[in-house]
């Protein structure tokens, strides 16, 4: 029940849309943030614009938020930096990055409290509290939700508006922890507060989730009568919204009811009404879970043609959802690597053979020109010389690009495990109990792969390459903070701003103002050196 309305609970927490973003509104919010007169103002447009995007891209939103974050930092506003700390902290726990997710909001929740800012505090303590249900401290989260409710009721009797409190999205989390900790009473008890709230503020898309997860409460102790009432009830609500998703999930539910009570044929309805709908909103999952109530009813009637046909239905479009797009990823990035590695191979053995070709030429002609032996020794020693530097200048600029190949593969890596990792969570919410255990540990296993050391790494690789930059770097310039250093390595390695934007996961105006910023302390401001050009110097 709780992994079904995790998303649907947050997004109801910060008043978000539900429905598809409108391009127009974001264009329009993009136009007046070229136009805005003040850095406040613009962190209010970022704000409204990630708004826009949580439907249907977190990646999106949290780059929004976070060029609020960066804006509120320059120009030290300590409730921006805090309140866009803990938006980015709420696209974290969208995300499933719950640690992120917790650190975010932590790091927002004393400036609100210092500040007396009630409403960003009541959210940021709903927040922290979804974050440890989610990762199952529901002591901590029933702390910081109760938290939550004493700031309503302070909220309560000031003058300030209480319209956005949306108390019934807590209550229903409230009862989503007594449901887990298996006190169904004081479930019931949350879910009916979340019911009149809901039903008070007139939000009938929430409103149908909280009599899904009465339902299920009754459901679970096998009191069959009211299960079905507030099940139904769930599903008329959806249909009078016309929310077709909801309605396919609320069909998911009801089929699962009705398969504990061995009533296969209401339980066959159900299921071809949730795949319908699921085909329909373009939902694998819900298509996926569909299939499979299928595929147990036909089992279980003793259709077993029917049911081995489904069974492969099933296993496609699972082999679809979790293997397929995986596969492919590592498959390519494998393949990018060996290509790499081999042509890196080549161009090396290709200065080799260019160098050995200057020293025989060398060697020939200064056996040929005996009487001009000393000015053609002079100038092979020279063009020897030459030929030396160009080769290390070479095999240095193949080693930097090697670098950039390494740290871009190795993010791309972690990026791709942590993907996969994320669809196995999903996969888990999803999944049976005696399930669960294996899911999660092919997940630790998979996070145990991602390398979290690929900023050492590379700065070490970085090092060994440039072994000299660097104590140069810090003779000339100690007071570098670590990101700063590293921005010179990108340079030093003649990234792009476009390319060392992709690596750090920033925007391009973010590390544009980062090279100003690092001009500012080489002391480079209001002269004419370039800065790569400087860099290269050392």
């Amino acid at each position: 029940m709780r992994s079904i309305t995790c998303s649907i609970l947050i997004l109801s927490l910060f008043g978000f849309s539900a429905m598809t973003q409108d391009q127009l509104k974001i264009d329009s919010l993009q136009v007046s943030y070229q136009f805005a007169d003040s850095d406040t103002q613009k962190i209010n447009l970022l704000w409204e614009m990630a708004e826009q995007y949580m439907t249907n891209d977190y990646s999106k939103a949290l780059n929004k938020h976070q060029q609020a974050l960066e804006i509120a930092t320059t120009i030290d506003n300590e409730y921006r930096i805090a309140k866009s700390n803990m938006l980015i902290g709420k696209v974290h726990a969208l995300s499933g990055d719950y640690d992120d997710a917790l650190k975010n909001a932590m790091l927002g929740i004393n400036t609100f409290k210092k500040q007396e800012k009630h409403f960003e505090l009541y959210e940021c303590n709903i927040l922290i509290g979804i974050v440890h249900d989610r990762i199952a401290k529901y002591d901590d989260a029933l702390k910081y939700y109760f938290n939550a409710i004493n700031i309503a009721n302070k909220i309560k009797t000031s003058n300030t508006s209480t319209k956005n409190l949306r108390e019934h999205v807590l209550y229903n989390n409230i009862g989503n922890i007594y449901f887990a900790k298996k006190e169904y009473d004081k479930s019931i008890e949350y879910y009916d507060q979340a019911i009149q709230s809901a039903k008070s503020n007139k939000d009938l898309i929430n409103l149908a989730v909280h009599y899904n997860n009465k339902g299920r409460v009754f459901d679970r102790i096998k009191d069959y009568e009211p299960a079905q009432k507030f099940l139904h009830l769930g599903l008329d609500t959806r249909i009078e919204i016309k929310d077709k998703a909801g309605m396919a999930k609320s069909h998911y539910f009801l089929c699962a009811h009705y398969m504990k009570l061995m009533d296969f044929d209401k339980a066959l309805n159900h299921a071809h009404q949730s795949l319908k709908l699921g085909k329909e909103v373009g939902s694998i999952q819900t298509q996926y879970n569909a299939i499979y109530f299928l595929y147990e009813i036909n089992y279980k009637k003793g259709n077993f043609k029917k049911a081995a046909d489904l069974h492969v239905d099933y296993k496609q479009l699972s082999d679809s959802m979790y293997n397929s797009q995986t596969m492919n990823e590592i498959t390519r990035l494998k393949m990018q690597a060996d290509f790499n590695d081999k042509e890196a191979q080549r161009k090396l053995t290709v200065q080799r053979t260019q160098f050995q070709y200057a020293a025989v030429v060398i060697i020939l002609i200064s056996c040929l020109i005996v009487m001009v032996f000393v000015y053609m020794l002079l100038k092979a020693k020279a063009k020897g010389i030459k030929v030396e530097n160009d080769g290390l200048e070479k095999d240095i600029e193949l080693k930097n690009k090697e670098l950039a190949t390494n740290v871009m593969y190795m993010v791309r890596k972690n990026e791709m495990i942590n993907g996969v990792a994320k669809k196995l969570l999903e996969l888990k919410k999803q999944s049976k109990d005696e399930n669960k255990r294996s899911i999660q540990n092919i997940i630790i296993e998979l996070q145990a792969e991602v390398d979290k050391n690929v900023w050492k790494e590379f700065e070490l690789r970085f090092q060994n390459v440039h072994n000299e930059f660097y104590e140069q770097l810090a003779e000339r310039h100690p007071d570098l903070s670590p990101n700063e250093s590293r921005l010179v390595a990108f340079l030093r390695l003649n990234m792009t701003t476009k390319e060392i934007a992709a690596i750090t996961h920033q925007n391009i105006k973010s590390v544009e103002v980062a090279r100003a910023r690092l001009r500012k302390k080489l002391n480079l401001t209001g002269t004419d050196t370039n800065l790569v050009t400087y860099l290269n110097s050392f």
